[in-house]
């Protein structure tokens, strides 16, 4: 029967808490081999509690951490096992060890693996050198944690699953426009030239636009820190926008569906920076935030379109466009009770 107890003095400060064992190995049995105890017979290798258990409370009392440590440490024990064989020449046991455990990440999703720490140790011992056993045991479990503390410490800042903040930074130029792409620009507002799709003369709207918004980023790692980059285009595109007879009515209503498209991206901006993102949340969350946009997007458009009747109603579109105004200006009361939002 082997032992694995706790330490009396924490031996690493850490900046982790170790705070679940689970053993994976797969084994129904408790015993992690046979060893000889005569020198023809073999007995099984057990613990004397559950292995998990003892490995977790000897893992937490050789560190210590501070009180606001937010990194929660998995250990899965993958392997651990023993064979022993009788030399008949030196009359020596000879024998191995195989020892595996696995270090993950606890989130608020699925854990993330980090490293593992692998290790087959040979040895030889006499007859009533059984204890050789407890002390391999002993030394190789400690040997992990070493092994895994010197990892994070070392590596722990340029692993973005171990990143501790997410900080956002937004750029959204004016940009250039092309003969394909215009991009919204409130100094150049659209005009009917940038609308060179033929027009669909089986519709029975006098004219279309095709507006939309992306955003592009990238996150790099920095001192333990996220920077995740978002970079926001608001753009119509040309050659899928059309138009049947134009005036400068029915291009003001035009324009709207763009002035509707910069408000949605002003909206989704003003969200990012009140959110609460942490390293495991934040691509889900952005993603989340990112399609509510859009979908918002999709819904103002439609309600303005219904409620103006394309523009035939004016006294509605002279209501909305003062609602659009609004917010432009960062006023969305109007336009939001206006779209149902």
């Amino acid at each position: 029967m082997l032992h694995l107890r706790p330490v009396l003095e924490p031996l690493y400060e850490t900046n982790y808490r170790i705070t679940e064992v689970v053993d994976v190995r797969g084994v129904s049995e408790k015993s992690i081999g046979e060893v000889y105890y005569t020198k023809i017979h073999k007995a099984p290798v057990v613990f004397e509690k559950e292995l998990s258990d003892l490995i977790l409370k000897r893992f937490q009392s050789e560190i210590t951490f501070p009180d606001s440590v937010e990194r929660d440490i998995q250990v899965r024990l993958d392997m651990l096992n023993v064979w022993e064989r009788l030399n008949s020449k030196t009359g020596l046991y000879e024998g191995r060890m195989d020892i595996r455990m696995s270090f993950y990440l606890l989130t608020d999703l699925d854990p993330i693996y980090l490293i593992r720490y692998g290790n087959r140790i040979t040895y030889q011992r006499s007859l009533n050198g059984i204890n050789k056993l407890q002390d391999l045991v002993t030394e190789y479990m400690d040997e992990s944690l070493s092994f895994f503390d010197s990892w994070i410490k070392t590596n722990g800042l340029e692993h973005r699953e171990l990143a501790e903040t997410v900080e956002l930074r937004m750029k959204d130029p004016v940009r250039p426009s092309s003969m394909d792409t215009v991009f919204y620009n409130p100094e150049f507002p659209l005009y009917w030239e940038n609308f060179s799709a033929k027009p669909n003369l089986l519709s029975r709207k006098n004219a279309v636009i095709n507006t939309s918004f992306s955003i592009e980023g990238n996150a790099v790692l920095q001192q333990g820190n996220i920077i995740q980059t978002l970079e926001f285009k608001v753009y119509m595109l040309p050659n899928q926008s059309w138009v049947k007879e134009p005036d400068d009515y029915a291009l003001n209503h035009e324009r709207k569906h763009f002035d509707i498209v910069r408000i949605v991206v002003d909206r989704l901006k003003a969200r990012l920076t009140t959110m609460d993102l942490t390293p495991d949340n934040f691509q889900a969350k952005l993603n989340e935030v990112f399609f509510d946009s859009y979908r918002e997007m999709n819904k103002i458009q439609e309600a303005y379109d219904t409620q103006c009747a394309n523009g035939i109603n004016k006294d509605l579109q002279q209501k909305w466009n003062e609602w659009i105004l609004e917010g432009l200006r960062g006023d969305w009361t109007n336009l939001v009770q206006a779209s149902g939002l």
